[in-house]
């Protein structure tokens, strides 16, 4: 809209529009006017003038009126068509001003008629300029509302940021976390692993001792049976000399008539077993010779191995296999001696050998399985558990052991069926329900995992590992203060290891027990001085108490 028409409303062209009003009369009432008599010209001139107009076209005050007309000039009536032209001017002065605000009344109304066009135009106007004021007032409205929005909207990111930060950074203490949980399994499997060795180890010098036992036993036997064998062989020929001697010293007639029939079929398979027997003795001593020699050796070697000279031991096996290259008790002792001196890949060659000569020795794929656990070759060692659990499958311990590796294989459902498998066979191995409760807890089932760990302890209170693992659980449930207690519990019992230093001050600091917590990290940073994450966590919480601090002195 342009500036003119915009100000079309204002005081200056309102004024203009007035005066121009009067002037449009004019010209139409020109005509009316000198039509008029000179008596009309007269009395208009006795006319006041019309009022001026306000700026809305409106006079300002209420008009003088009229000055009153003279009396009337009384004058003759006549009807002549001539005397019409002089009537005109003896008109009284009464119709004269009739007449006067006839002409006065038409020309207000050709005014009227002049300016209704403007009139109509000038309330267009008014309208037009009413409905852009209410258009300029809406959008002024709806730019305010625009305003408010975007300020909203940026109050929603502002919100929206926040929170996308605070998630990130509860992302970040949950890769944290389970860094610290996958830390801390790692270093307590590695102990269950040694404690594990330990055990094996032992069970291993049971296993030979038993071995060697039996060994000696059947041996015993053996040369028993050979002795009661040779004296009944001796009875037999002196009785044999005896019956021969008598006979000889009868005649035949004699013989034939004291031996009956039946006598003779009895002195005949009499003498066919003792024949047989004699014949059986060699074939029993021969192959028992050379073995027996090999496994002198072993037991001297295993004797050796058990008196804490490895070295030498191994140095009798190595003479049991030169004499006798398939003696399997040689190869399978050479095996363990190599295992204990960590000499894992001779182990290995030592332990095929073994399962070569004997393939349904559950013992020598049990060892094999754990020395390549140690070399890091779980899949191998896992086939070698499964052939030996399918030699025997009642054995606990490598239901166990196959656990334990399958936990290695991230198979911790198929681990979790080992534990149970293990428990079921021998209930009481607290070694079966800690590796249990790890795979629990491992699989986000923490209640479970609390009742497995709660059994190990009541089986093997001693187990630092248990307690520590017990508090992580607890602090899982939320349960701080039995945390704590249980990661004291694993302090008093070991107080070497950082790591449950390390979770002792993450769960005082959910209990709000700052100063303590700052004491727990310090405990681990000086047991590990490069524990990344109990040396953050100190750092923050020292901040933060330093803030608060601050904040205390400021208020």
């Amino acid at each position: 809209m342009s500036s003119s028409r915009s100000n079309f409303g204002e005081t200056g062209d309102r004024g203009r529009a007035a005066v121009w009003v009067p002037a449009l009369a004019v010209p139409l009432v020109a005509p009316l006017t000198l039509a008029a008599s000179p008596v009309q010209a007269v009395t208009r001139a006795t006319t006041p003038v019309p009022c001026p107009v306000t700026e809305v076209g409106q006079p300002q005050a209420t008009c003088a009126s009229l000055a009153e007309p003279e009396a009337p000039i009384a004058a003759a009536e006549t009807t002549d068509r001539a005397d019409l032209t002089f009537a005109t001017a003896n008109v009284s002065t009464g119709e004269a001003i009739g007449l006067e605000r006839t002409l006065g009344g038409l020309s207000w109304l050709l005014i009227a008629l002049g300016t209704a066009p403007l009139a109509m135009t000038a309330a267009l106007w008014l309208g037009r300029r009413k409905v852009v004021n209410h258009l300029v007032q809406s959008v002024r409205h709806s730019l305010k509302d625009l305003g408010d929005l975007e300020a909203r909207v940026k109050l929603a990111r502002h919100r929206a940021d926040r929170s996308l930060q605070d998630l990130q950074d509860q992302v970040e203490r949950t890769k944290t976390s389970a860094a610290a949980l996958i830390h801390e399994l790692e270093t307590h499997v590695a102990a269950v692993k040694g404690t594990a060795n330990q055990e094996l180890t032992q069970f291993q010098e049971r296993l030979a001792s038993d071995r060697r036992v039996s060994r000696h036993q059947i041996a015993e036997l053996e040369k028993e049976f050979i002795s009661n064998m040779q004296i009944l062989a001796g009875q037999a020929d002196r009785q044999k000399a005896h019956i021969i001697q008598e006979f000889t010293q009868k005649a035949p007639q004699e013989l034939l008539a004291l031996i009956q029939p039946q006598i003779q079929q009895e002195l005949r398979t009499l003498v066919e077993q003792l024949v047989s027997l004699q014949m059986q003795q060699m074939p029993m001593l021969a192959p028992t010779a050379l073995p027996a020699n090999a496994d002198n050796i072993a037991d001297r070697a295993e004797q050796l191995f058990r008196n804490g000279d490895p070295e030498g031991a191994l140095a009798e096996y190595d003479k049991a296999i030169e004499q006798q290259p398939d003696c399997y008790a040689a190869w399978w002792g050479k095996g363990v001696v190599l295992e204990a001196l960590q000499r894992y890949p001779a182990a290995i060659a030592a332990y095929d050998r073994a399962v070569r000569l004997k393939p349904d020795s559950y013992e020598s794929w049990h060892n094999r399985g754990l020395v390549l656990m140690r070399l890091g070759k779980f899949e191998e060692a896992a086939t070698s558990y499964h052939q030996a659990i399918a030699l025997n499958p009642n054995h606990p311990e490598l239901w166990l052991h196959q656990g334990l590796i399958l936990s290695k294989l991230q198979q911790t459902d198929q681990a979790l069926k080992s534990y149970n498998q293990a428990i079921s066979l021998n209930p009481d191995s607290h070694e079966a329900w800690y590796n249990r409760a790890n795979a629990l807890a491992r699989l986000q089932r923490p209640q479970e995992a609390l009742q497995a760990y709660d059994r190990a302890i009541e089986l093997n209170g001693q187990n630092a590992s248990a307690w520590h693992n017990r508090g992580i659980v607890l602090t899982q449930l939320g349960q701080f203060a039995a945390a704590l207690s249980s990661y004291d519990q694993a302090i008093d019992l070991d107080r070497a290891d950082p790591e449950t230093w390390y979770s002792r001050g993450n769960v005082l600091v959910r209990l709000d027990c700052y100063p303590e917590a700052i004491e727990s990290y310090n405990q681990a940073i000086a047991l590990n001085p490069q524990h990344e994450r109990a040396q953050r966590n100190h750092s923050l919480l020292s901040d933060r108490l330093a803030q608060e601090a601050a904040a205390l002195q400021t208020g």
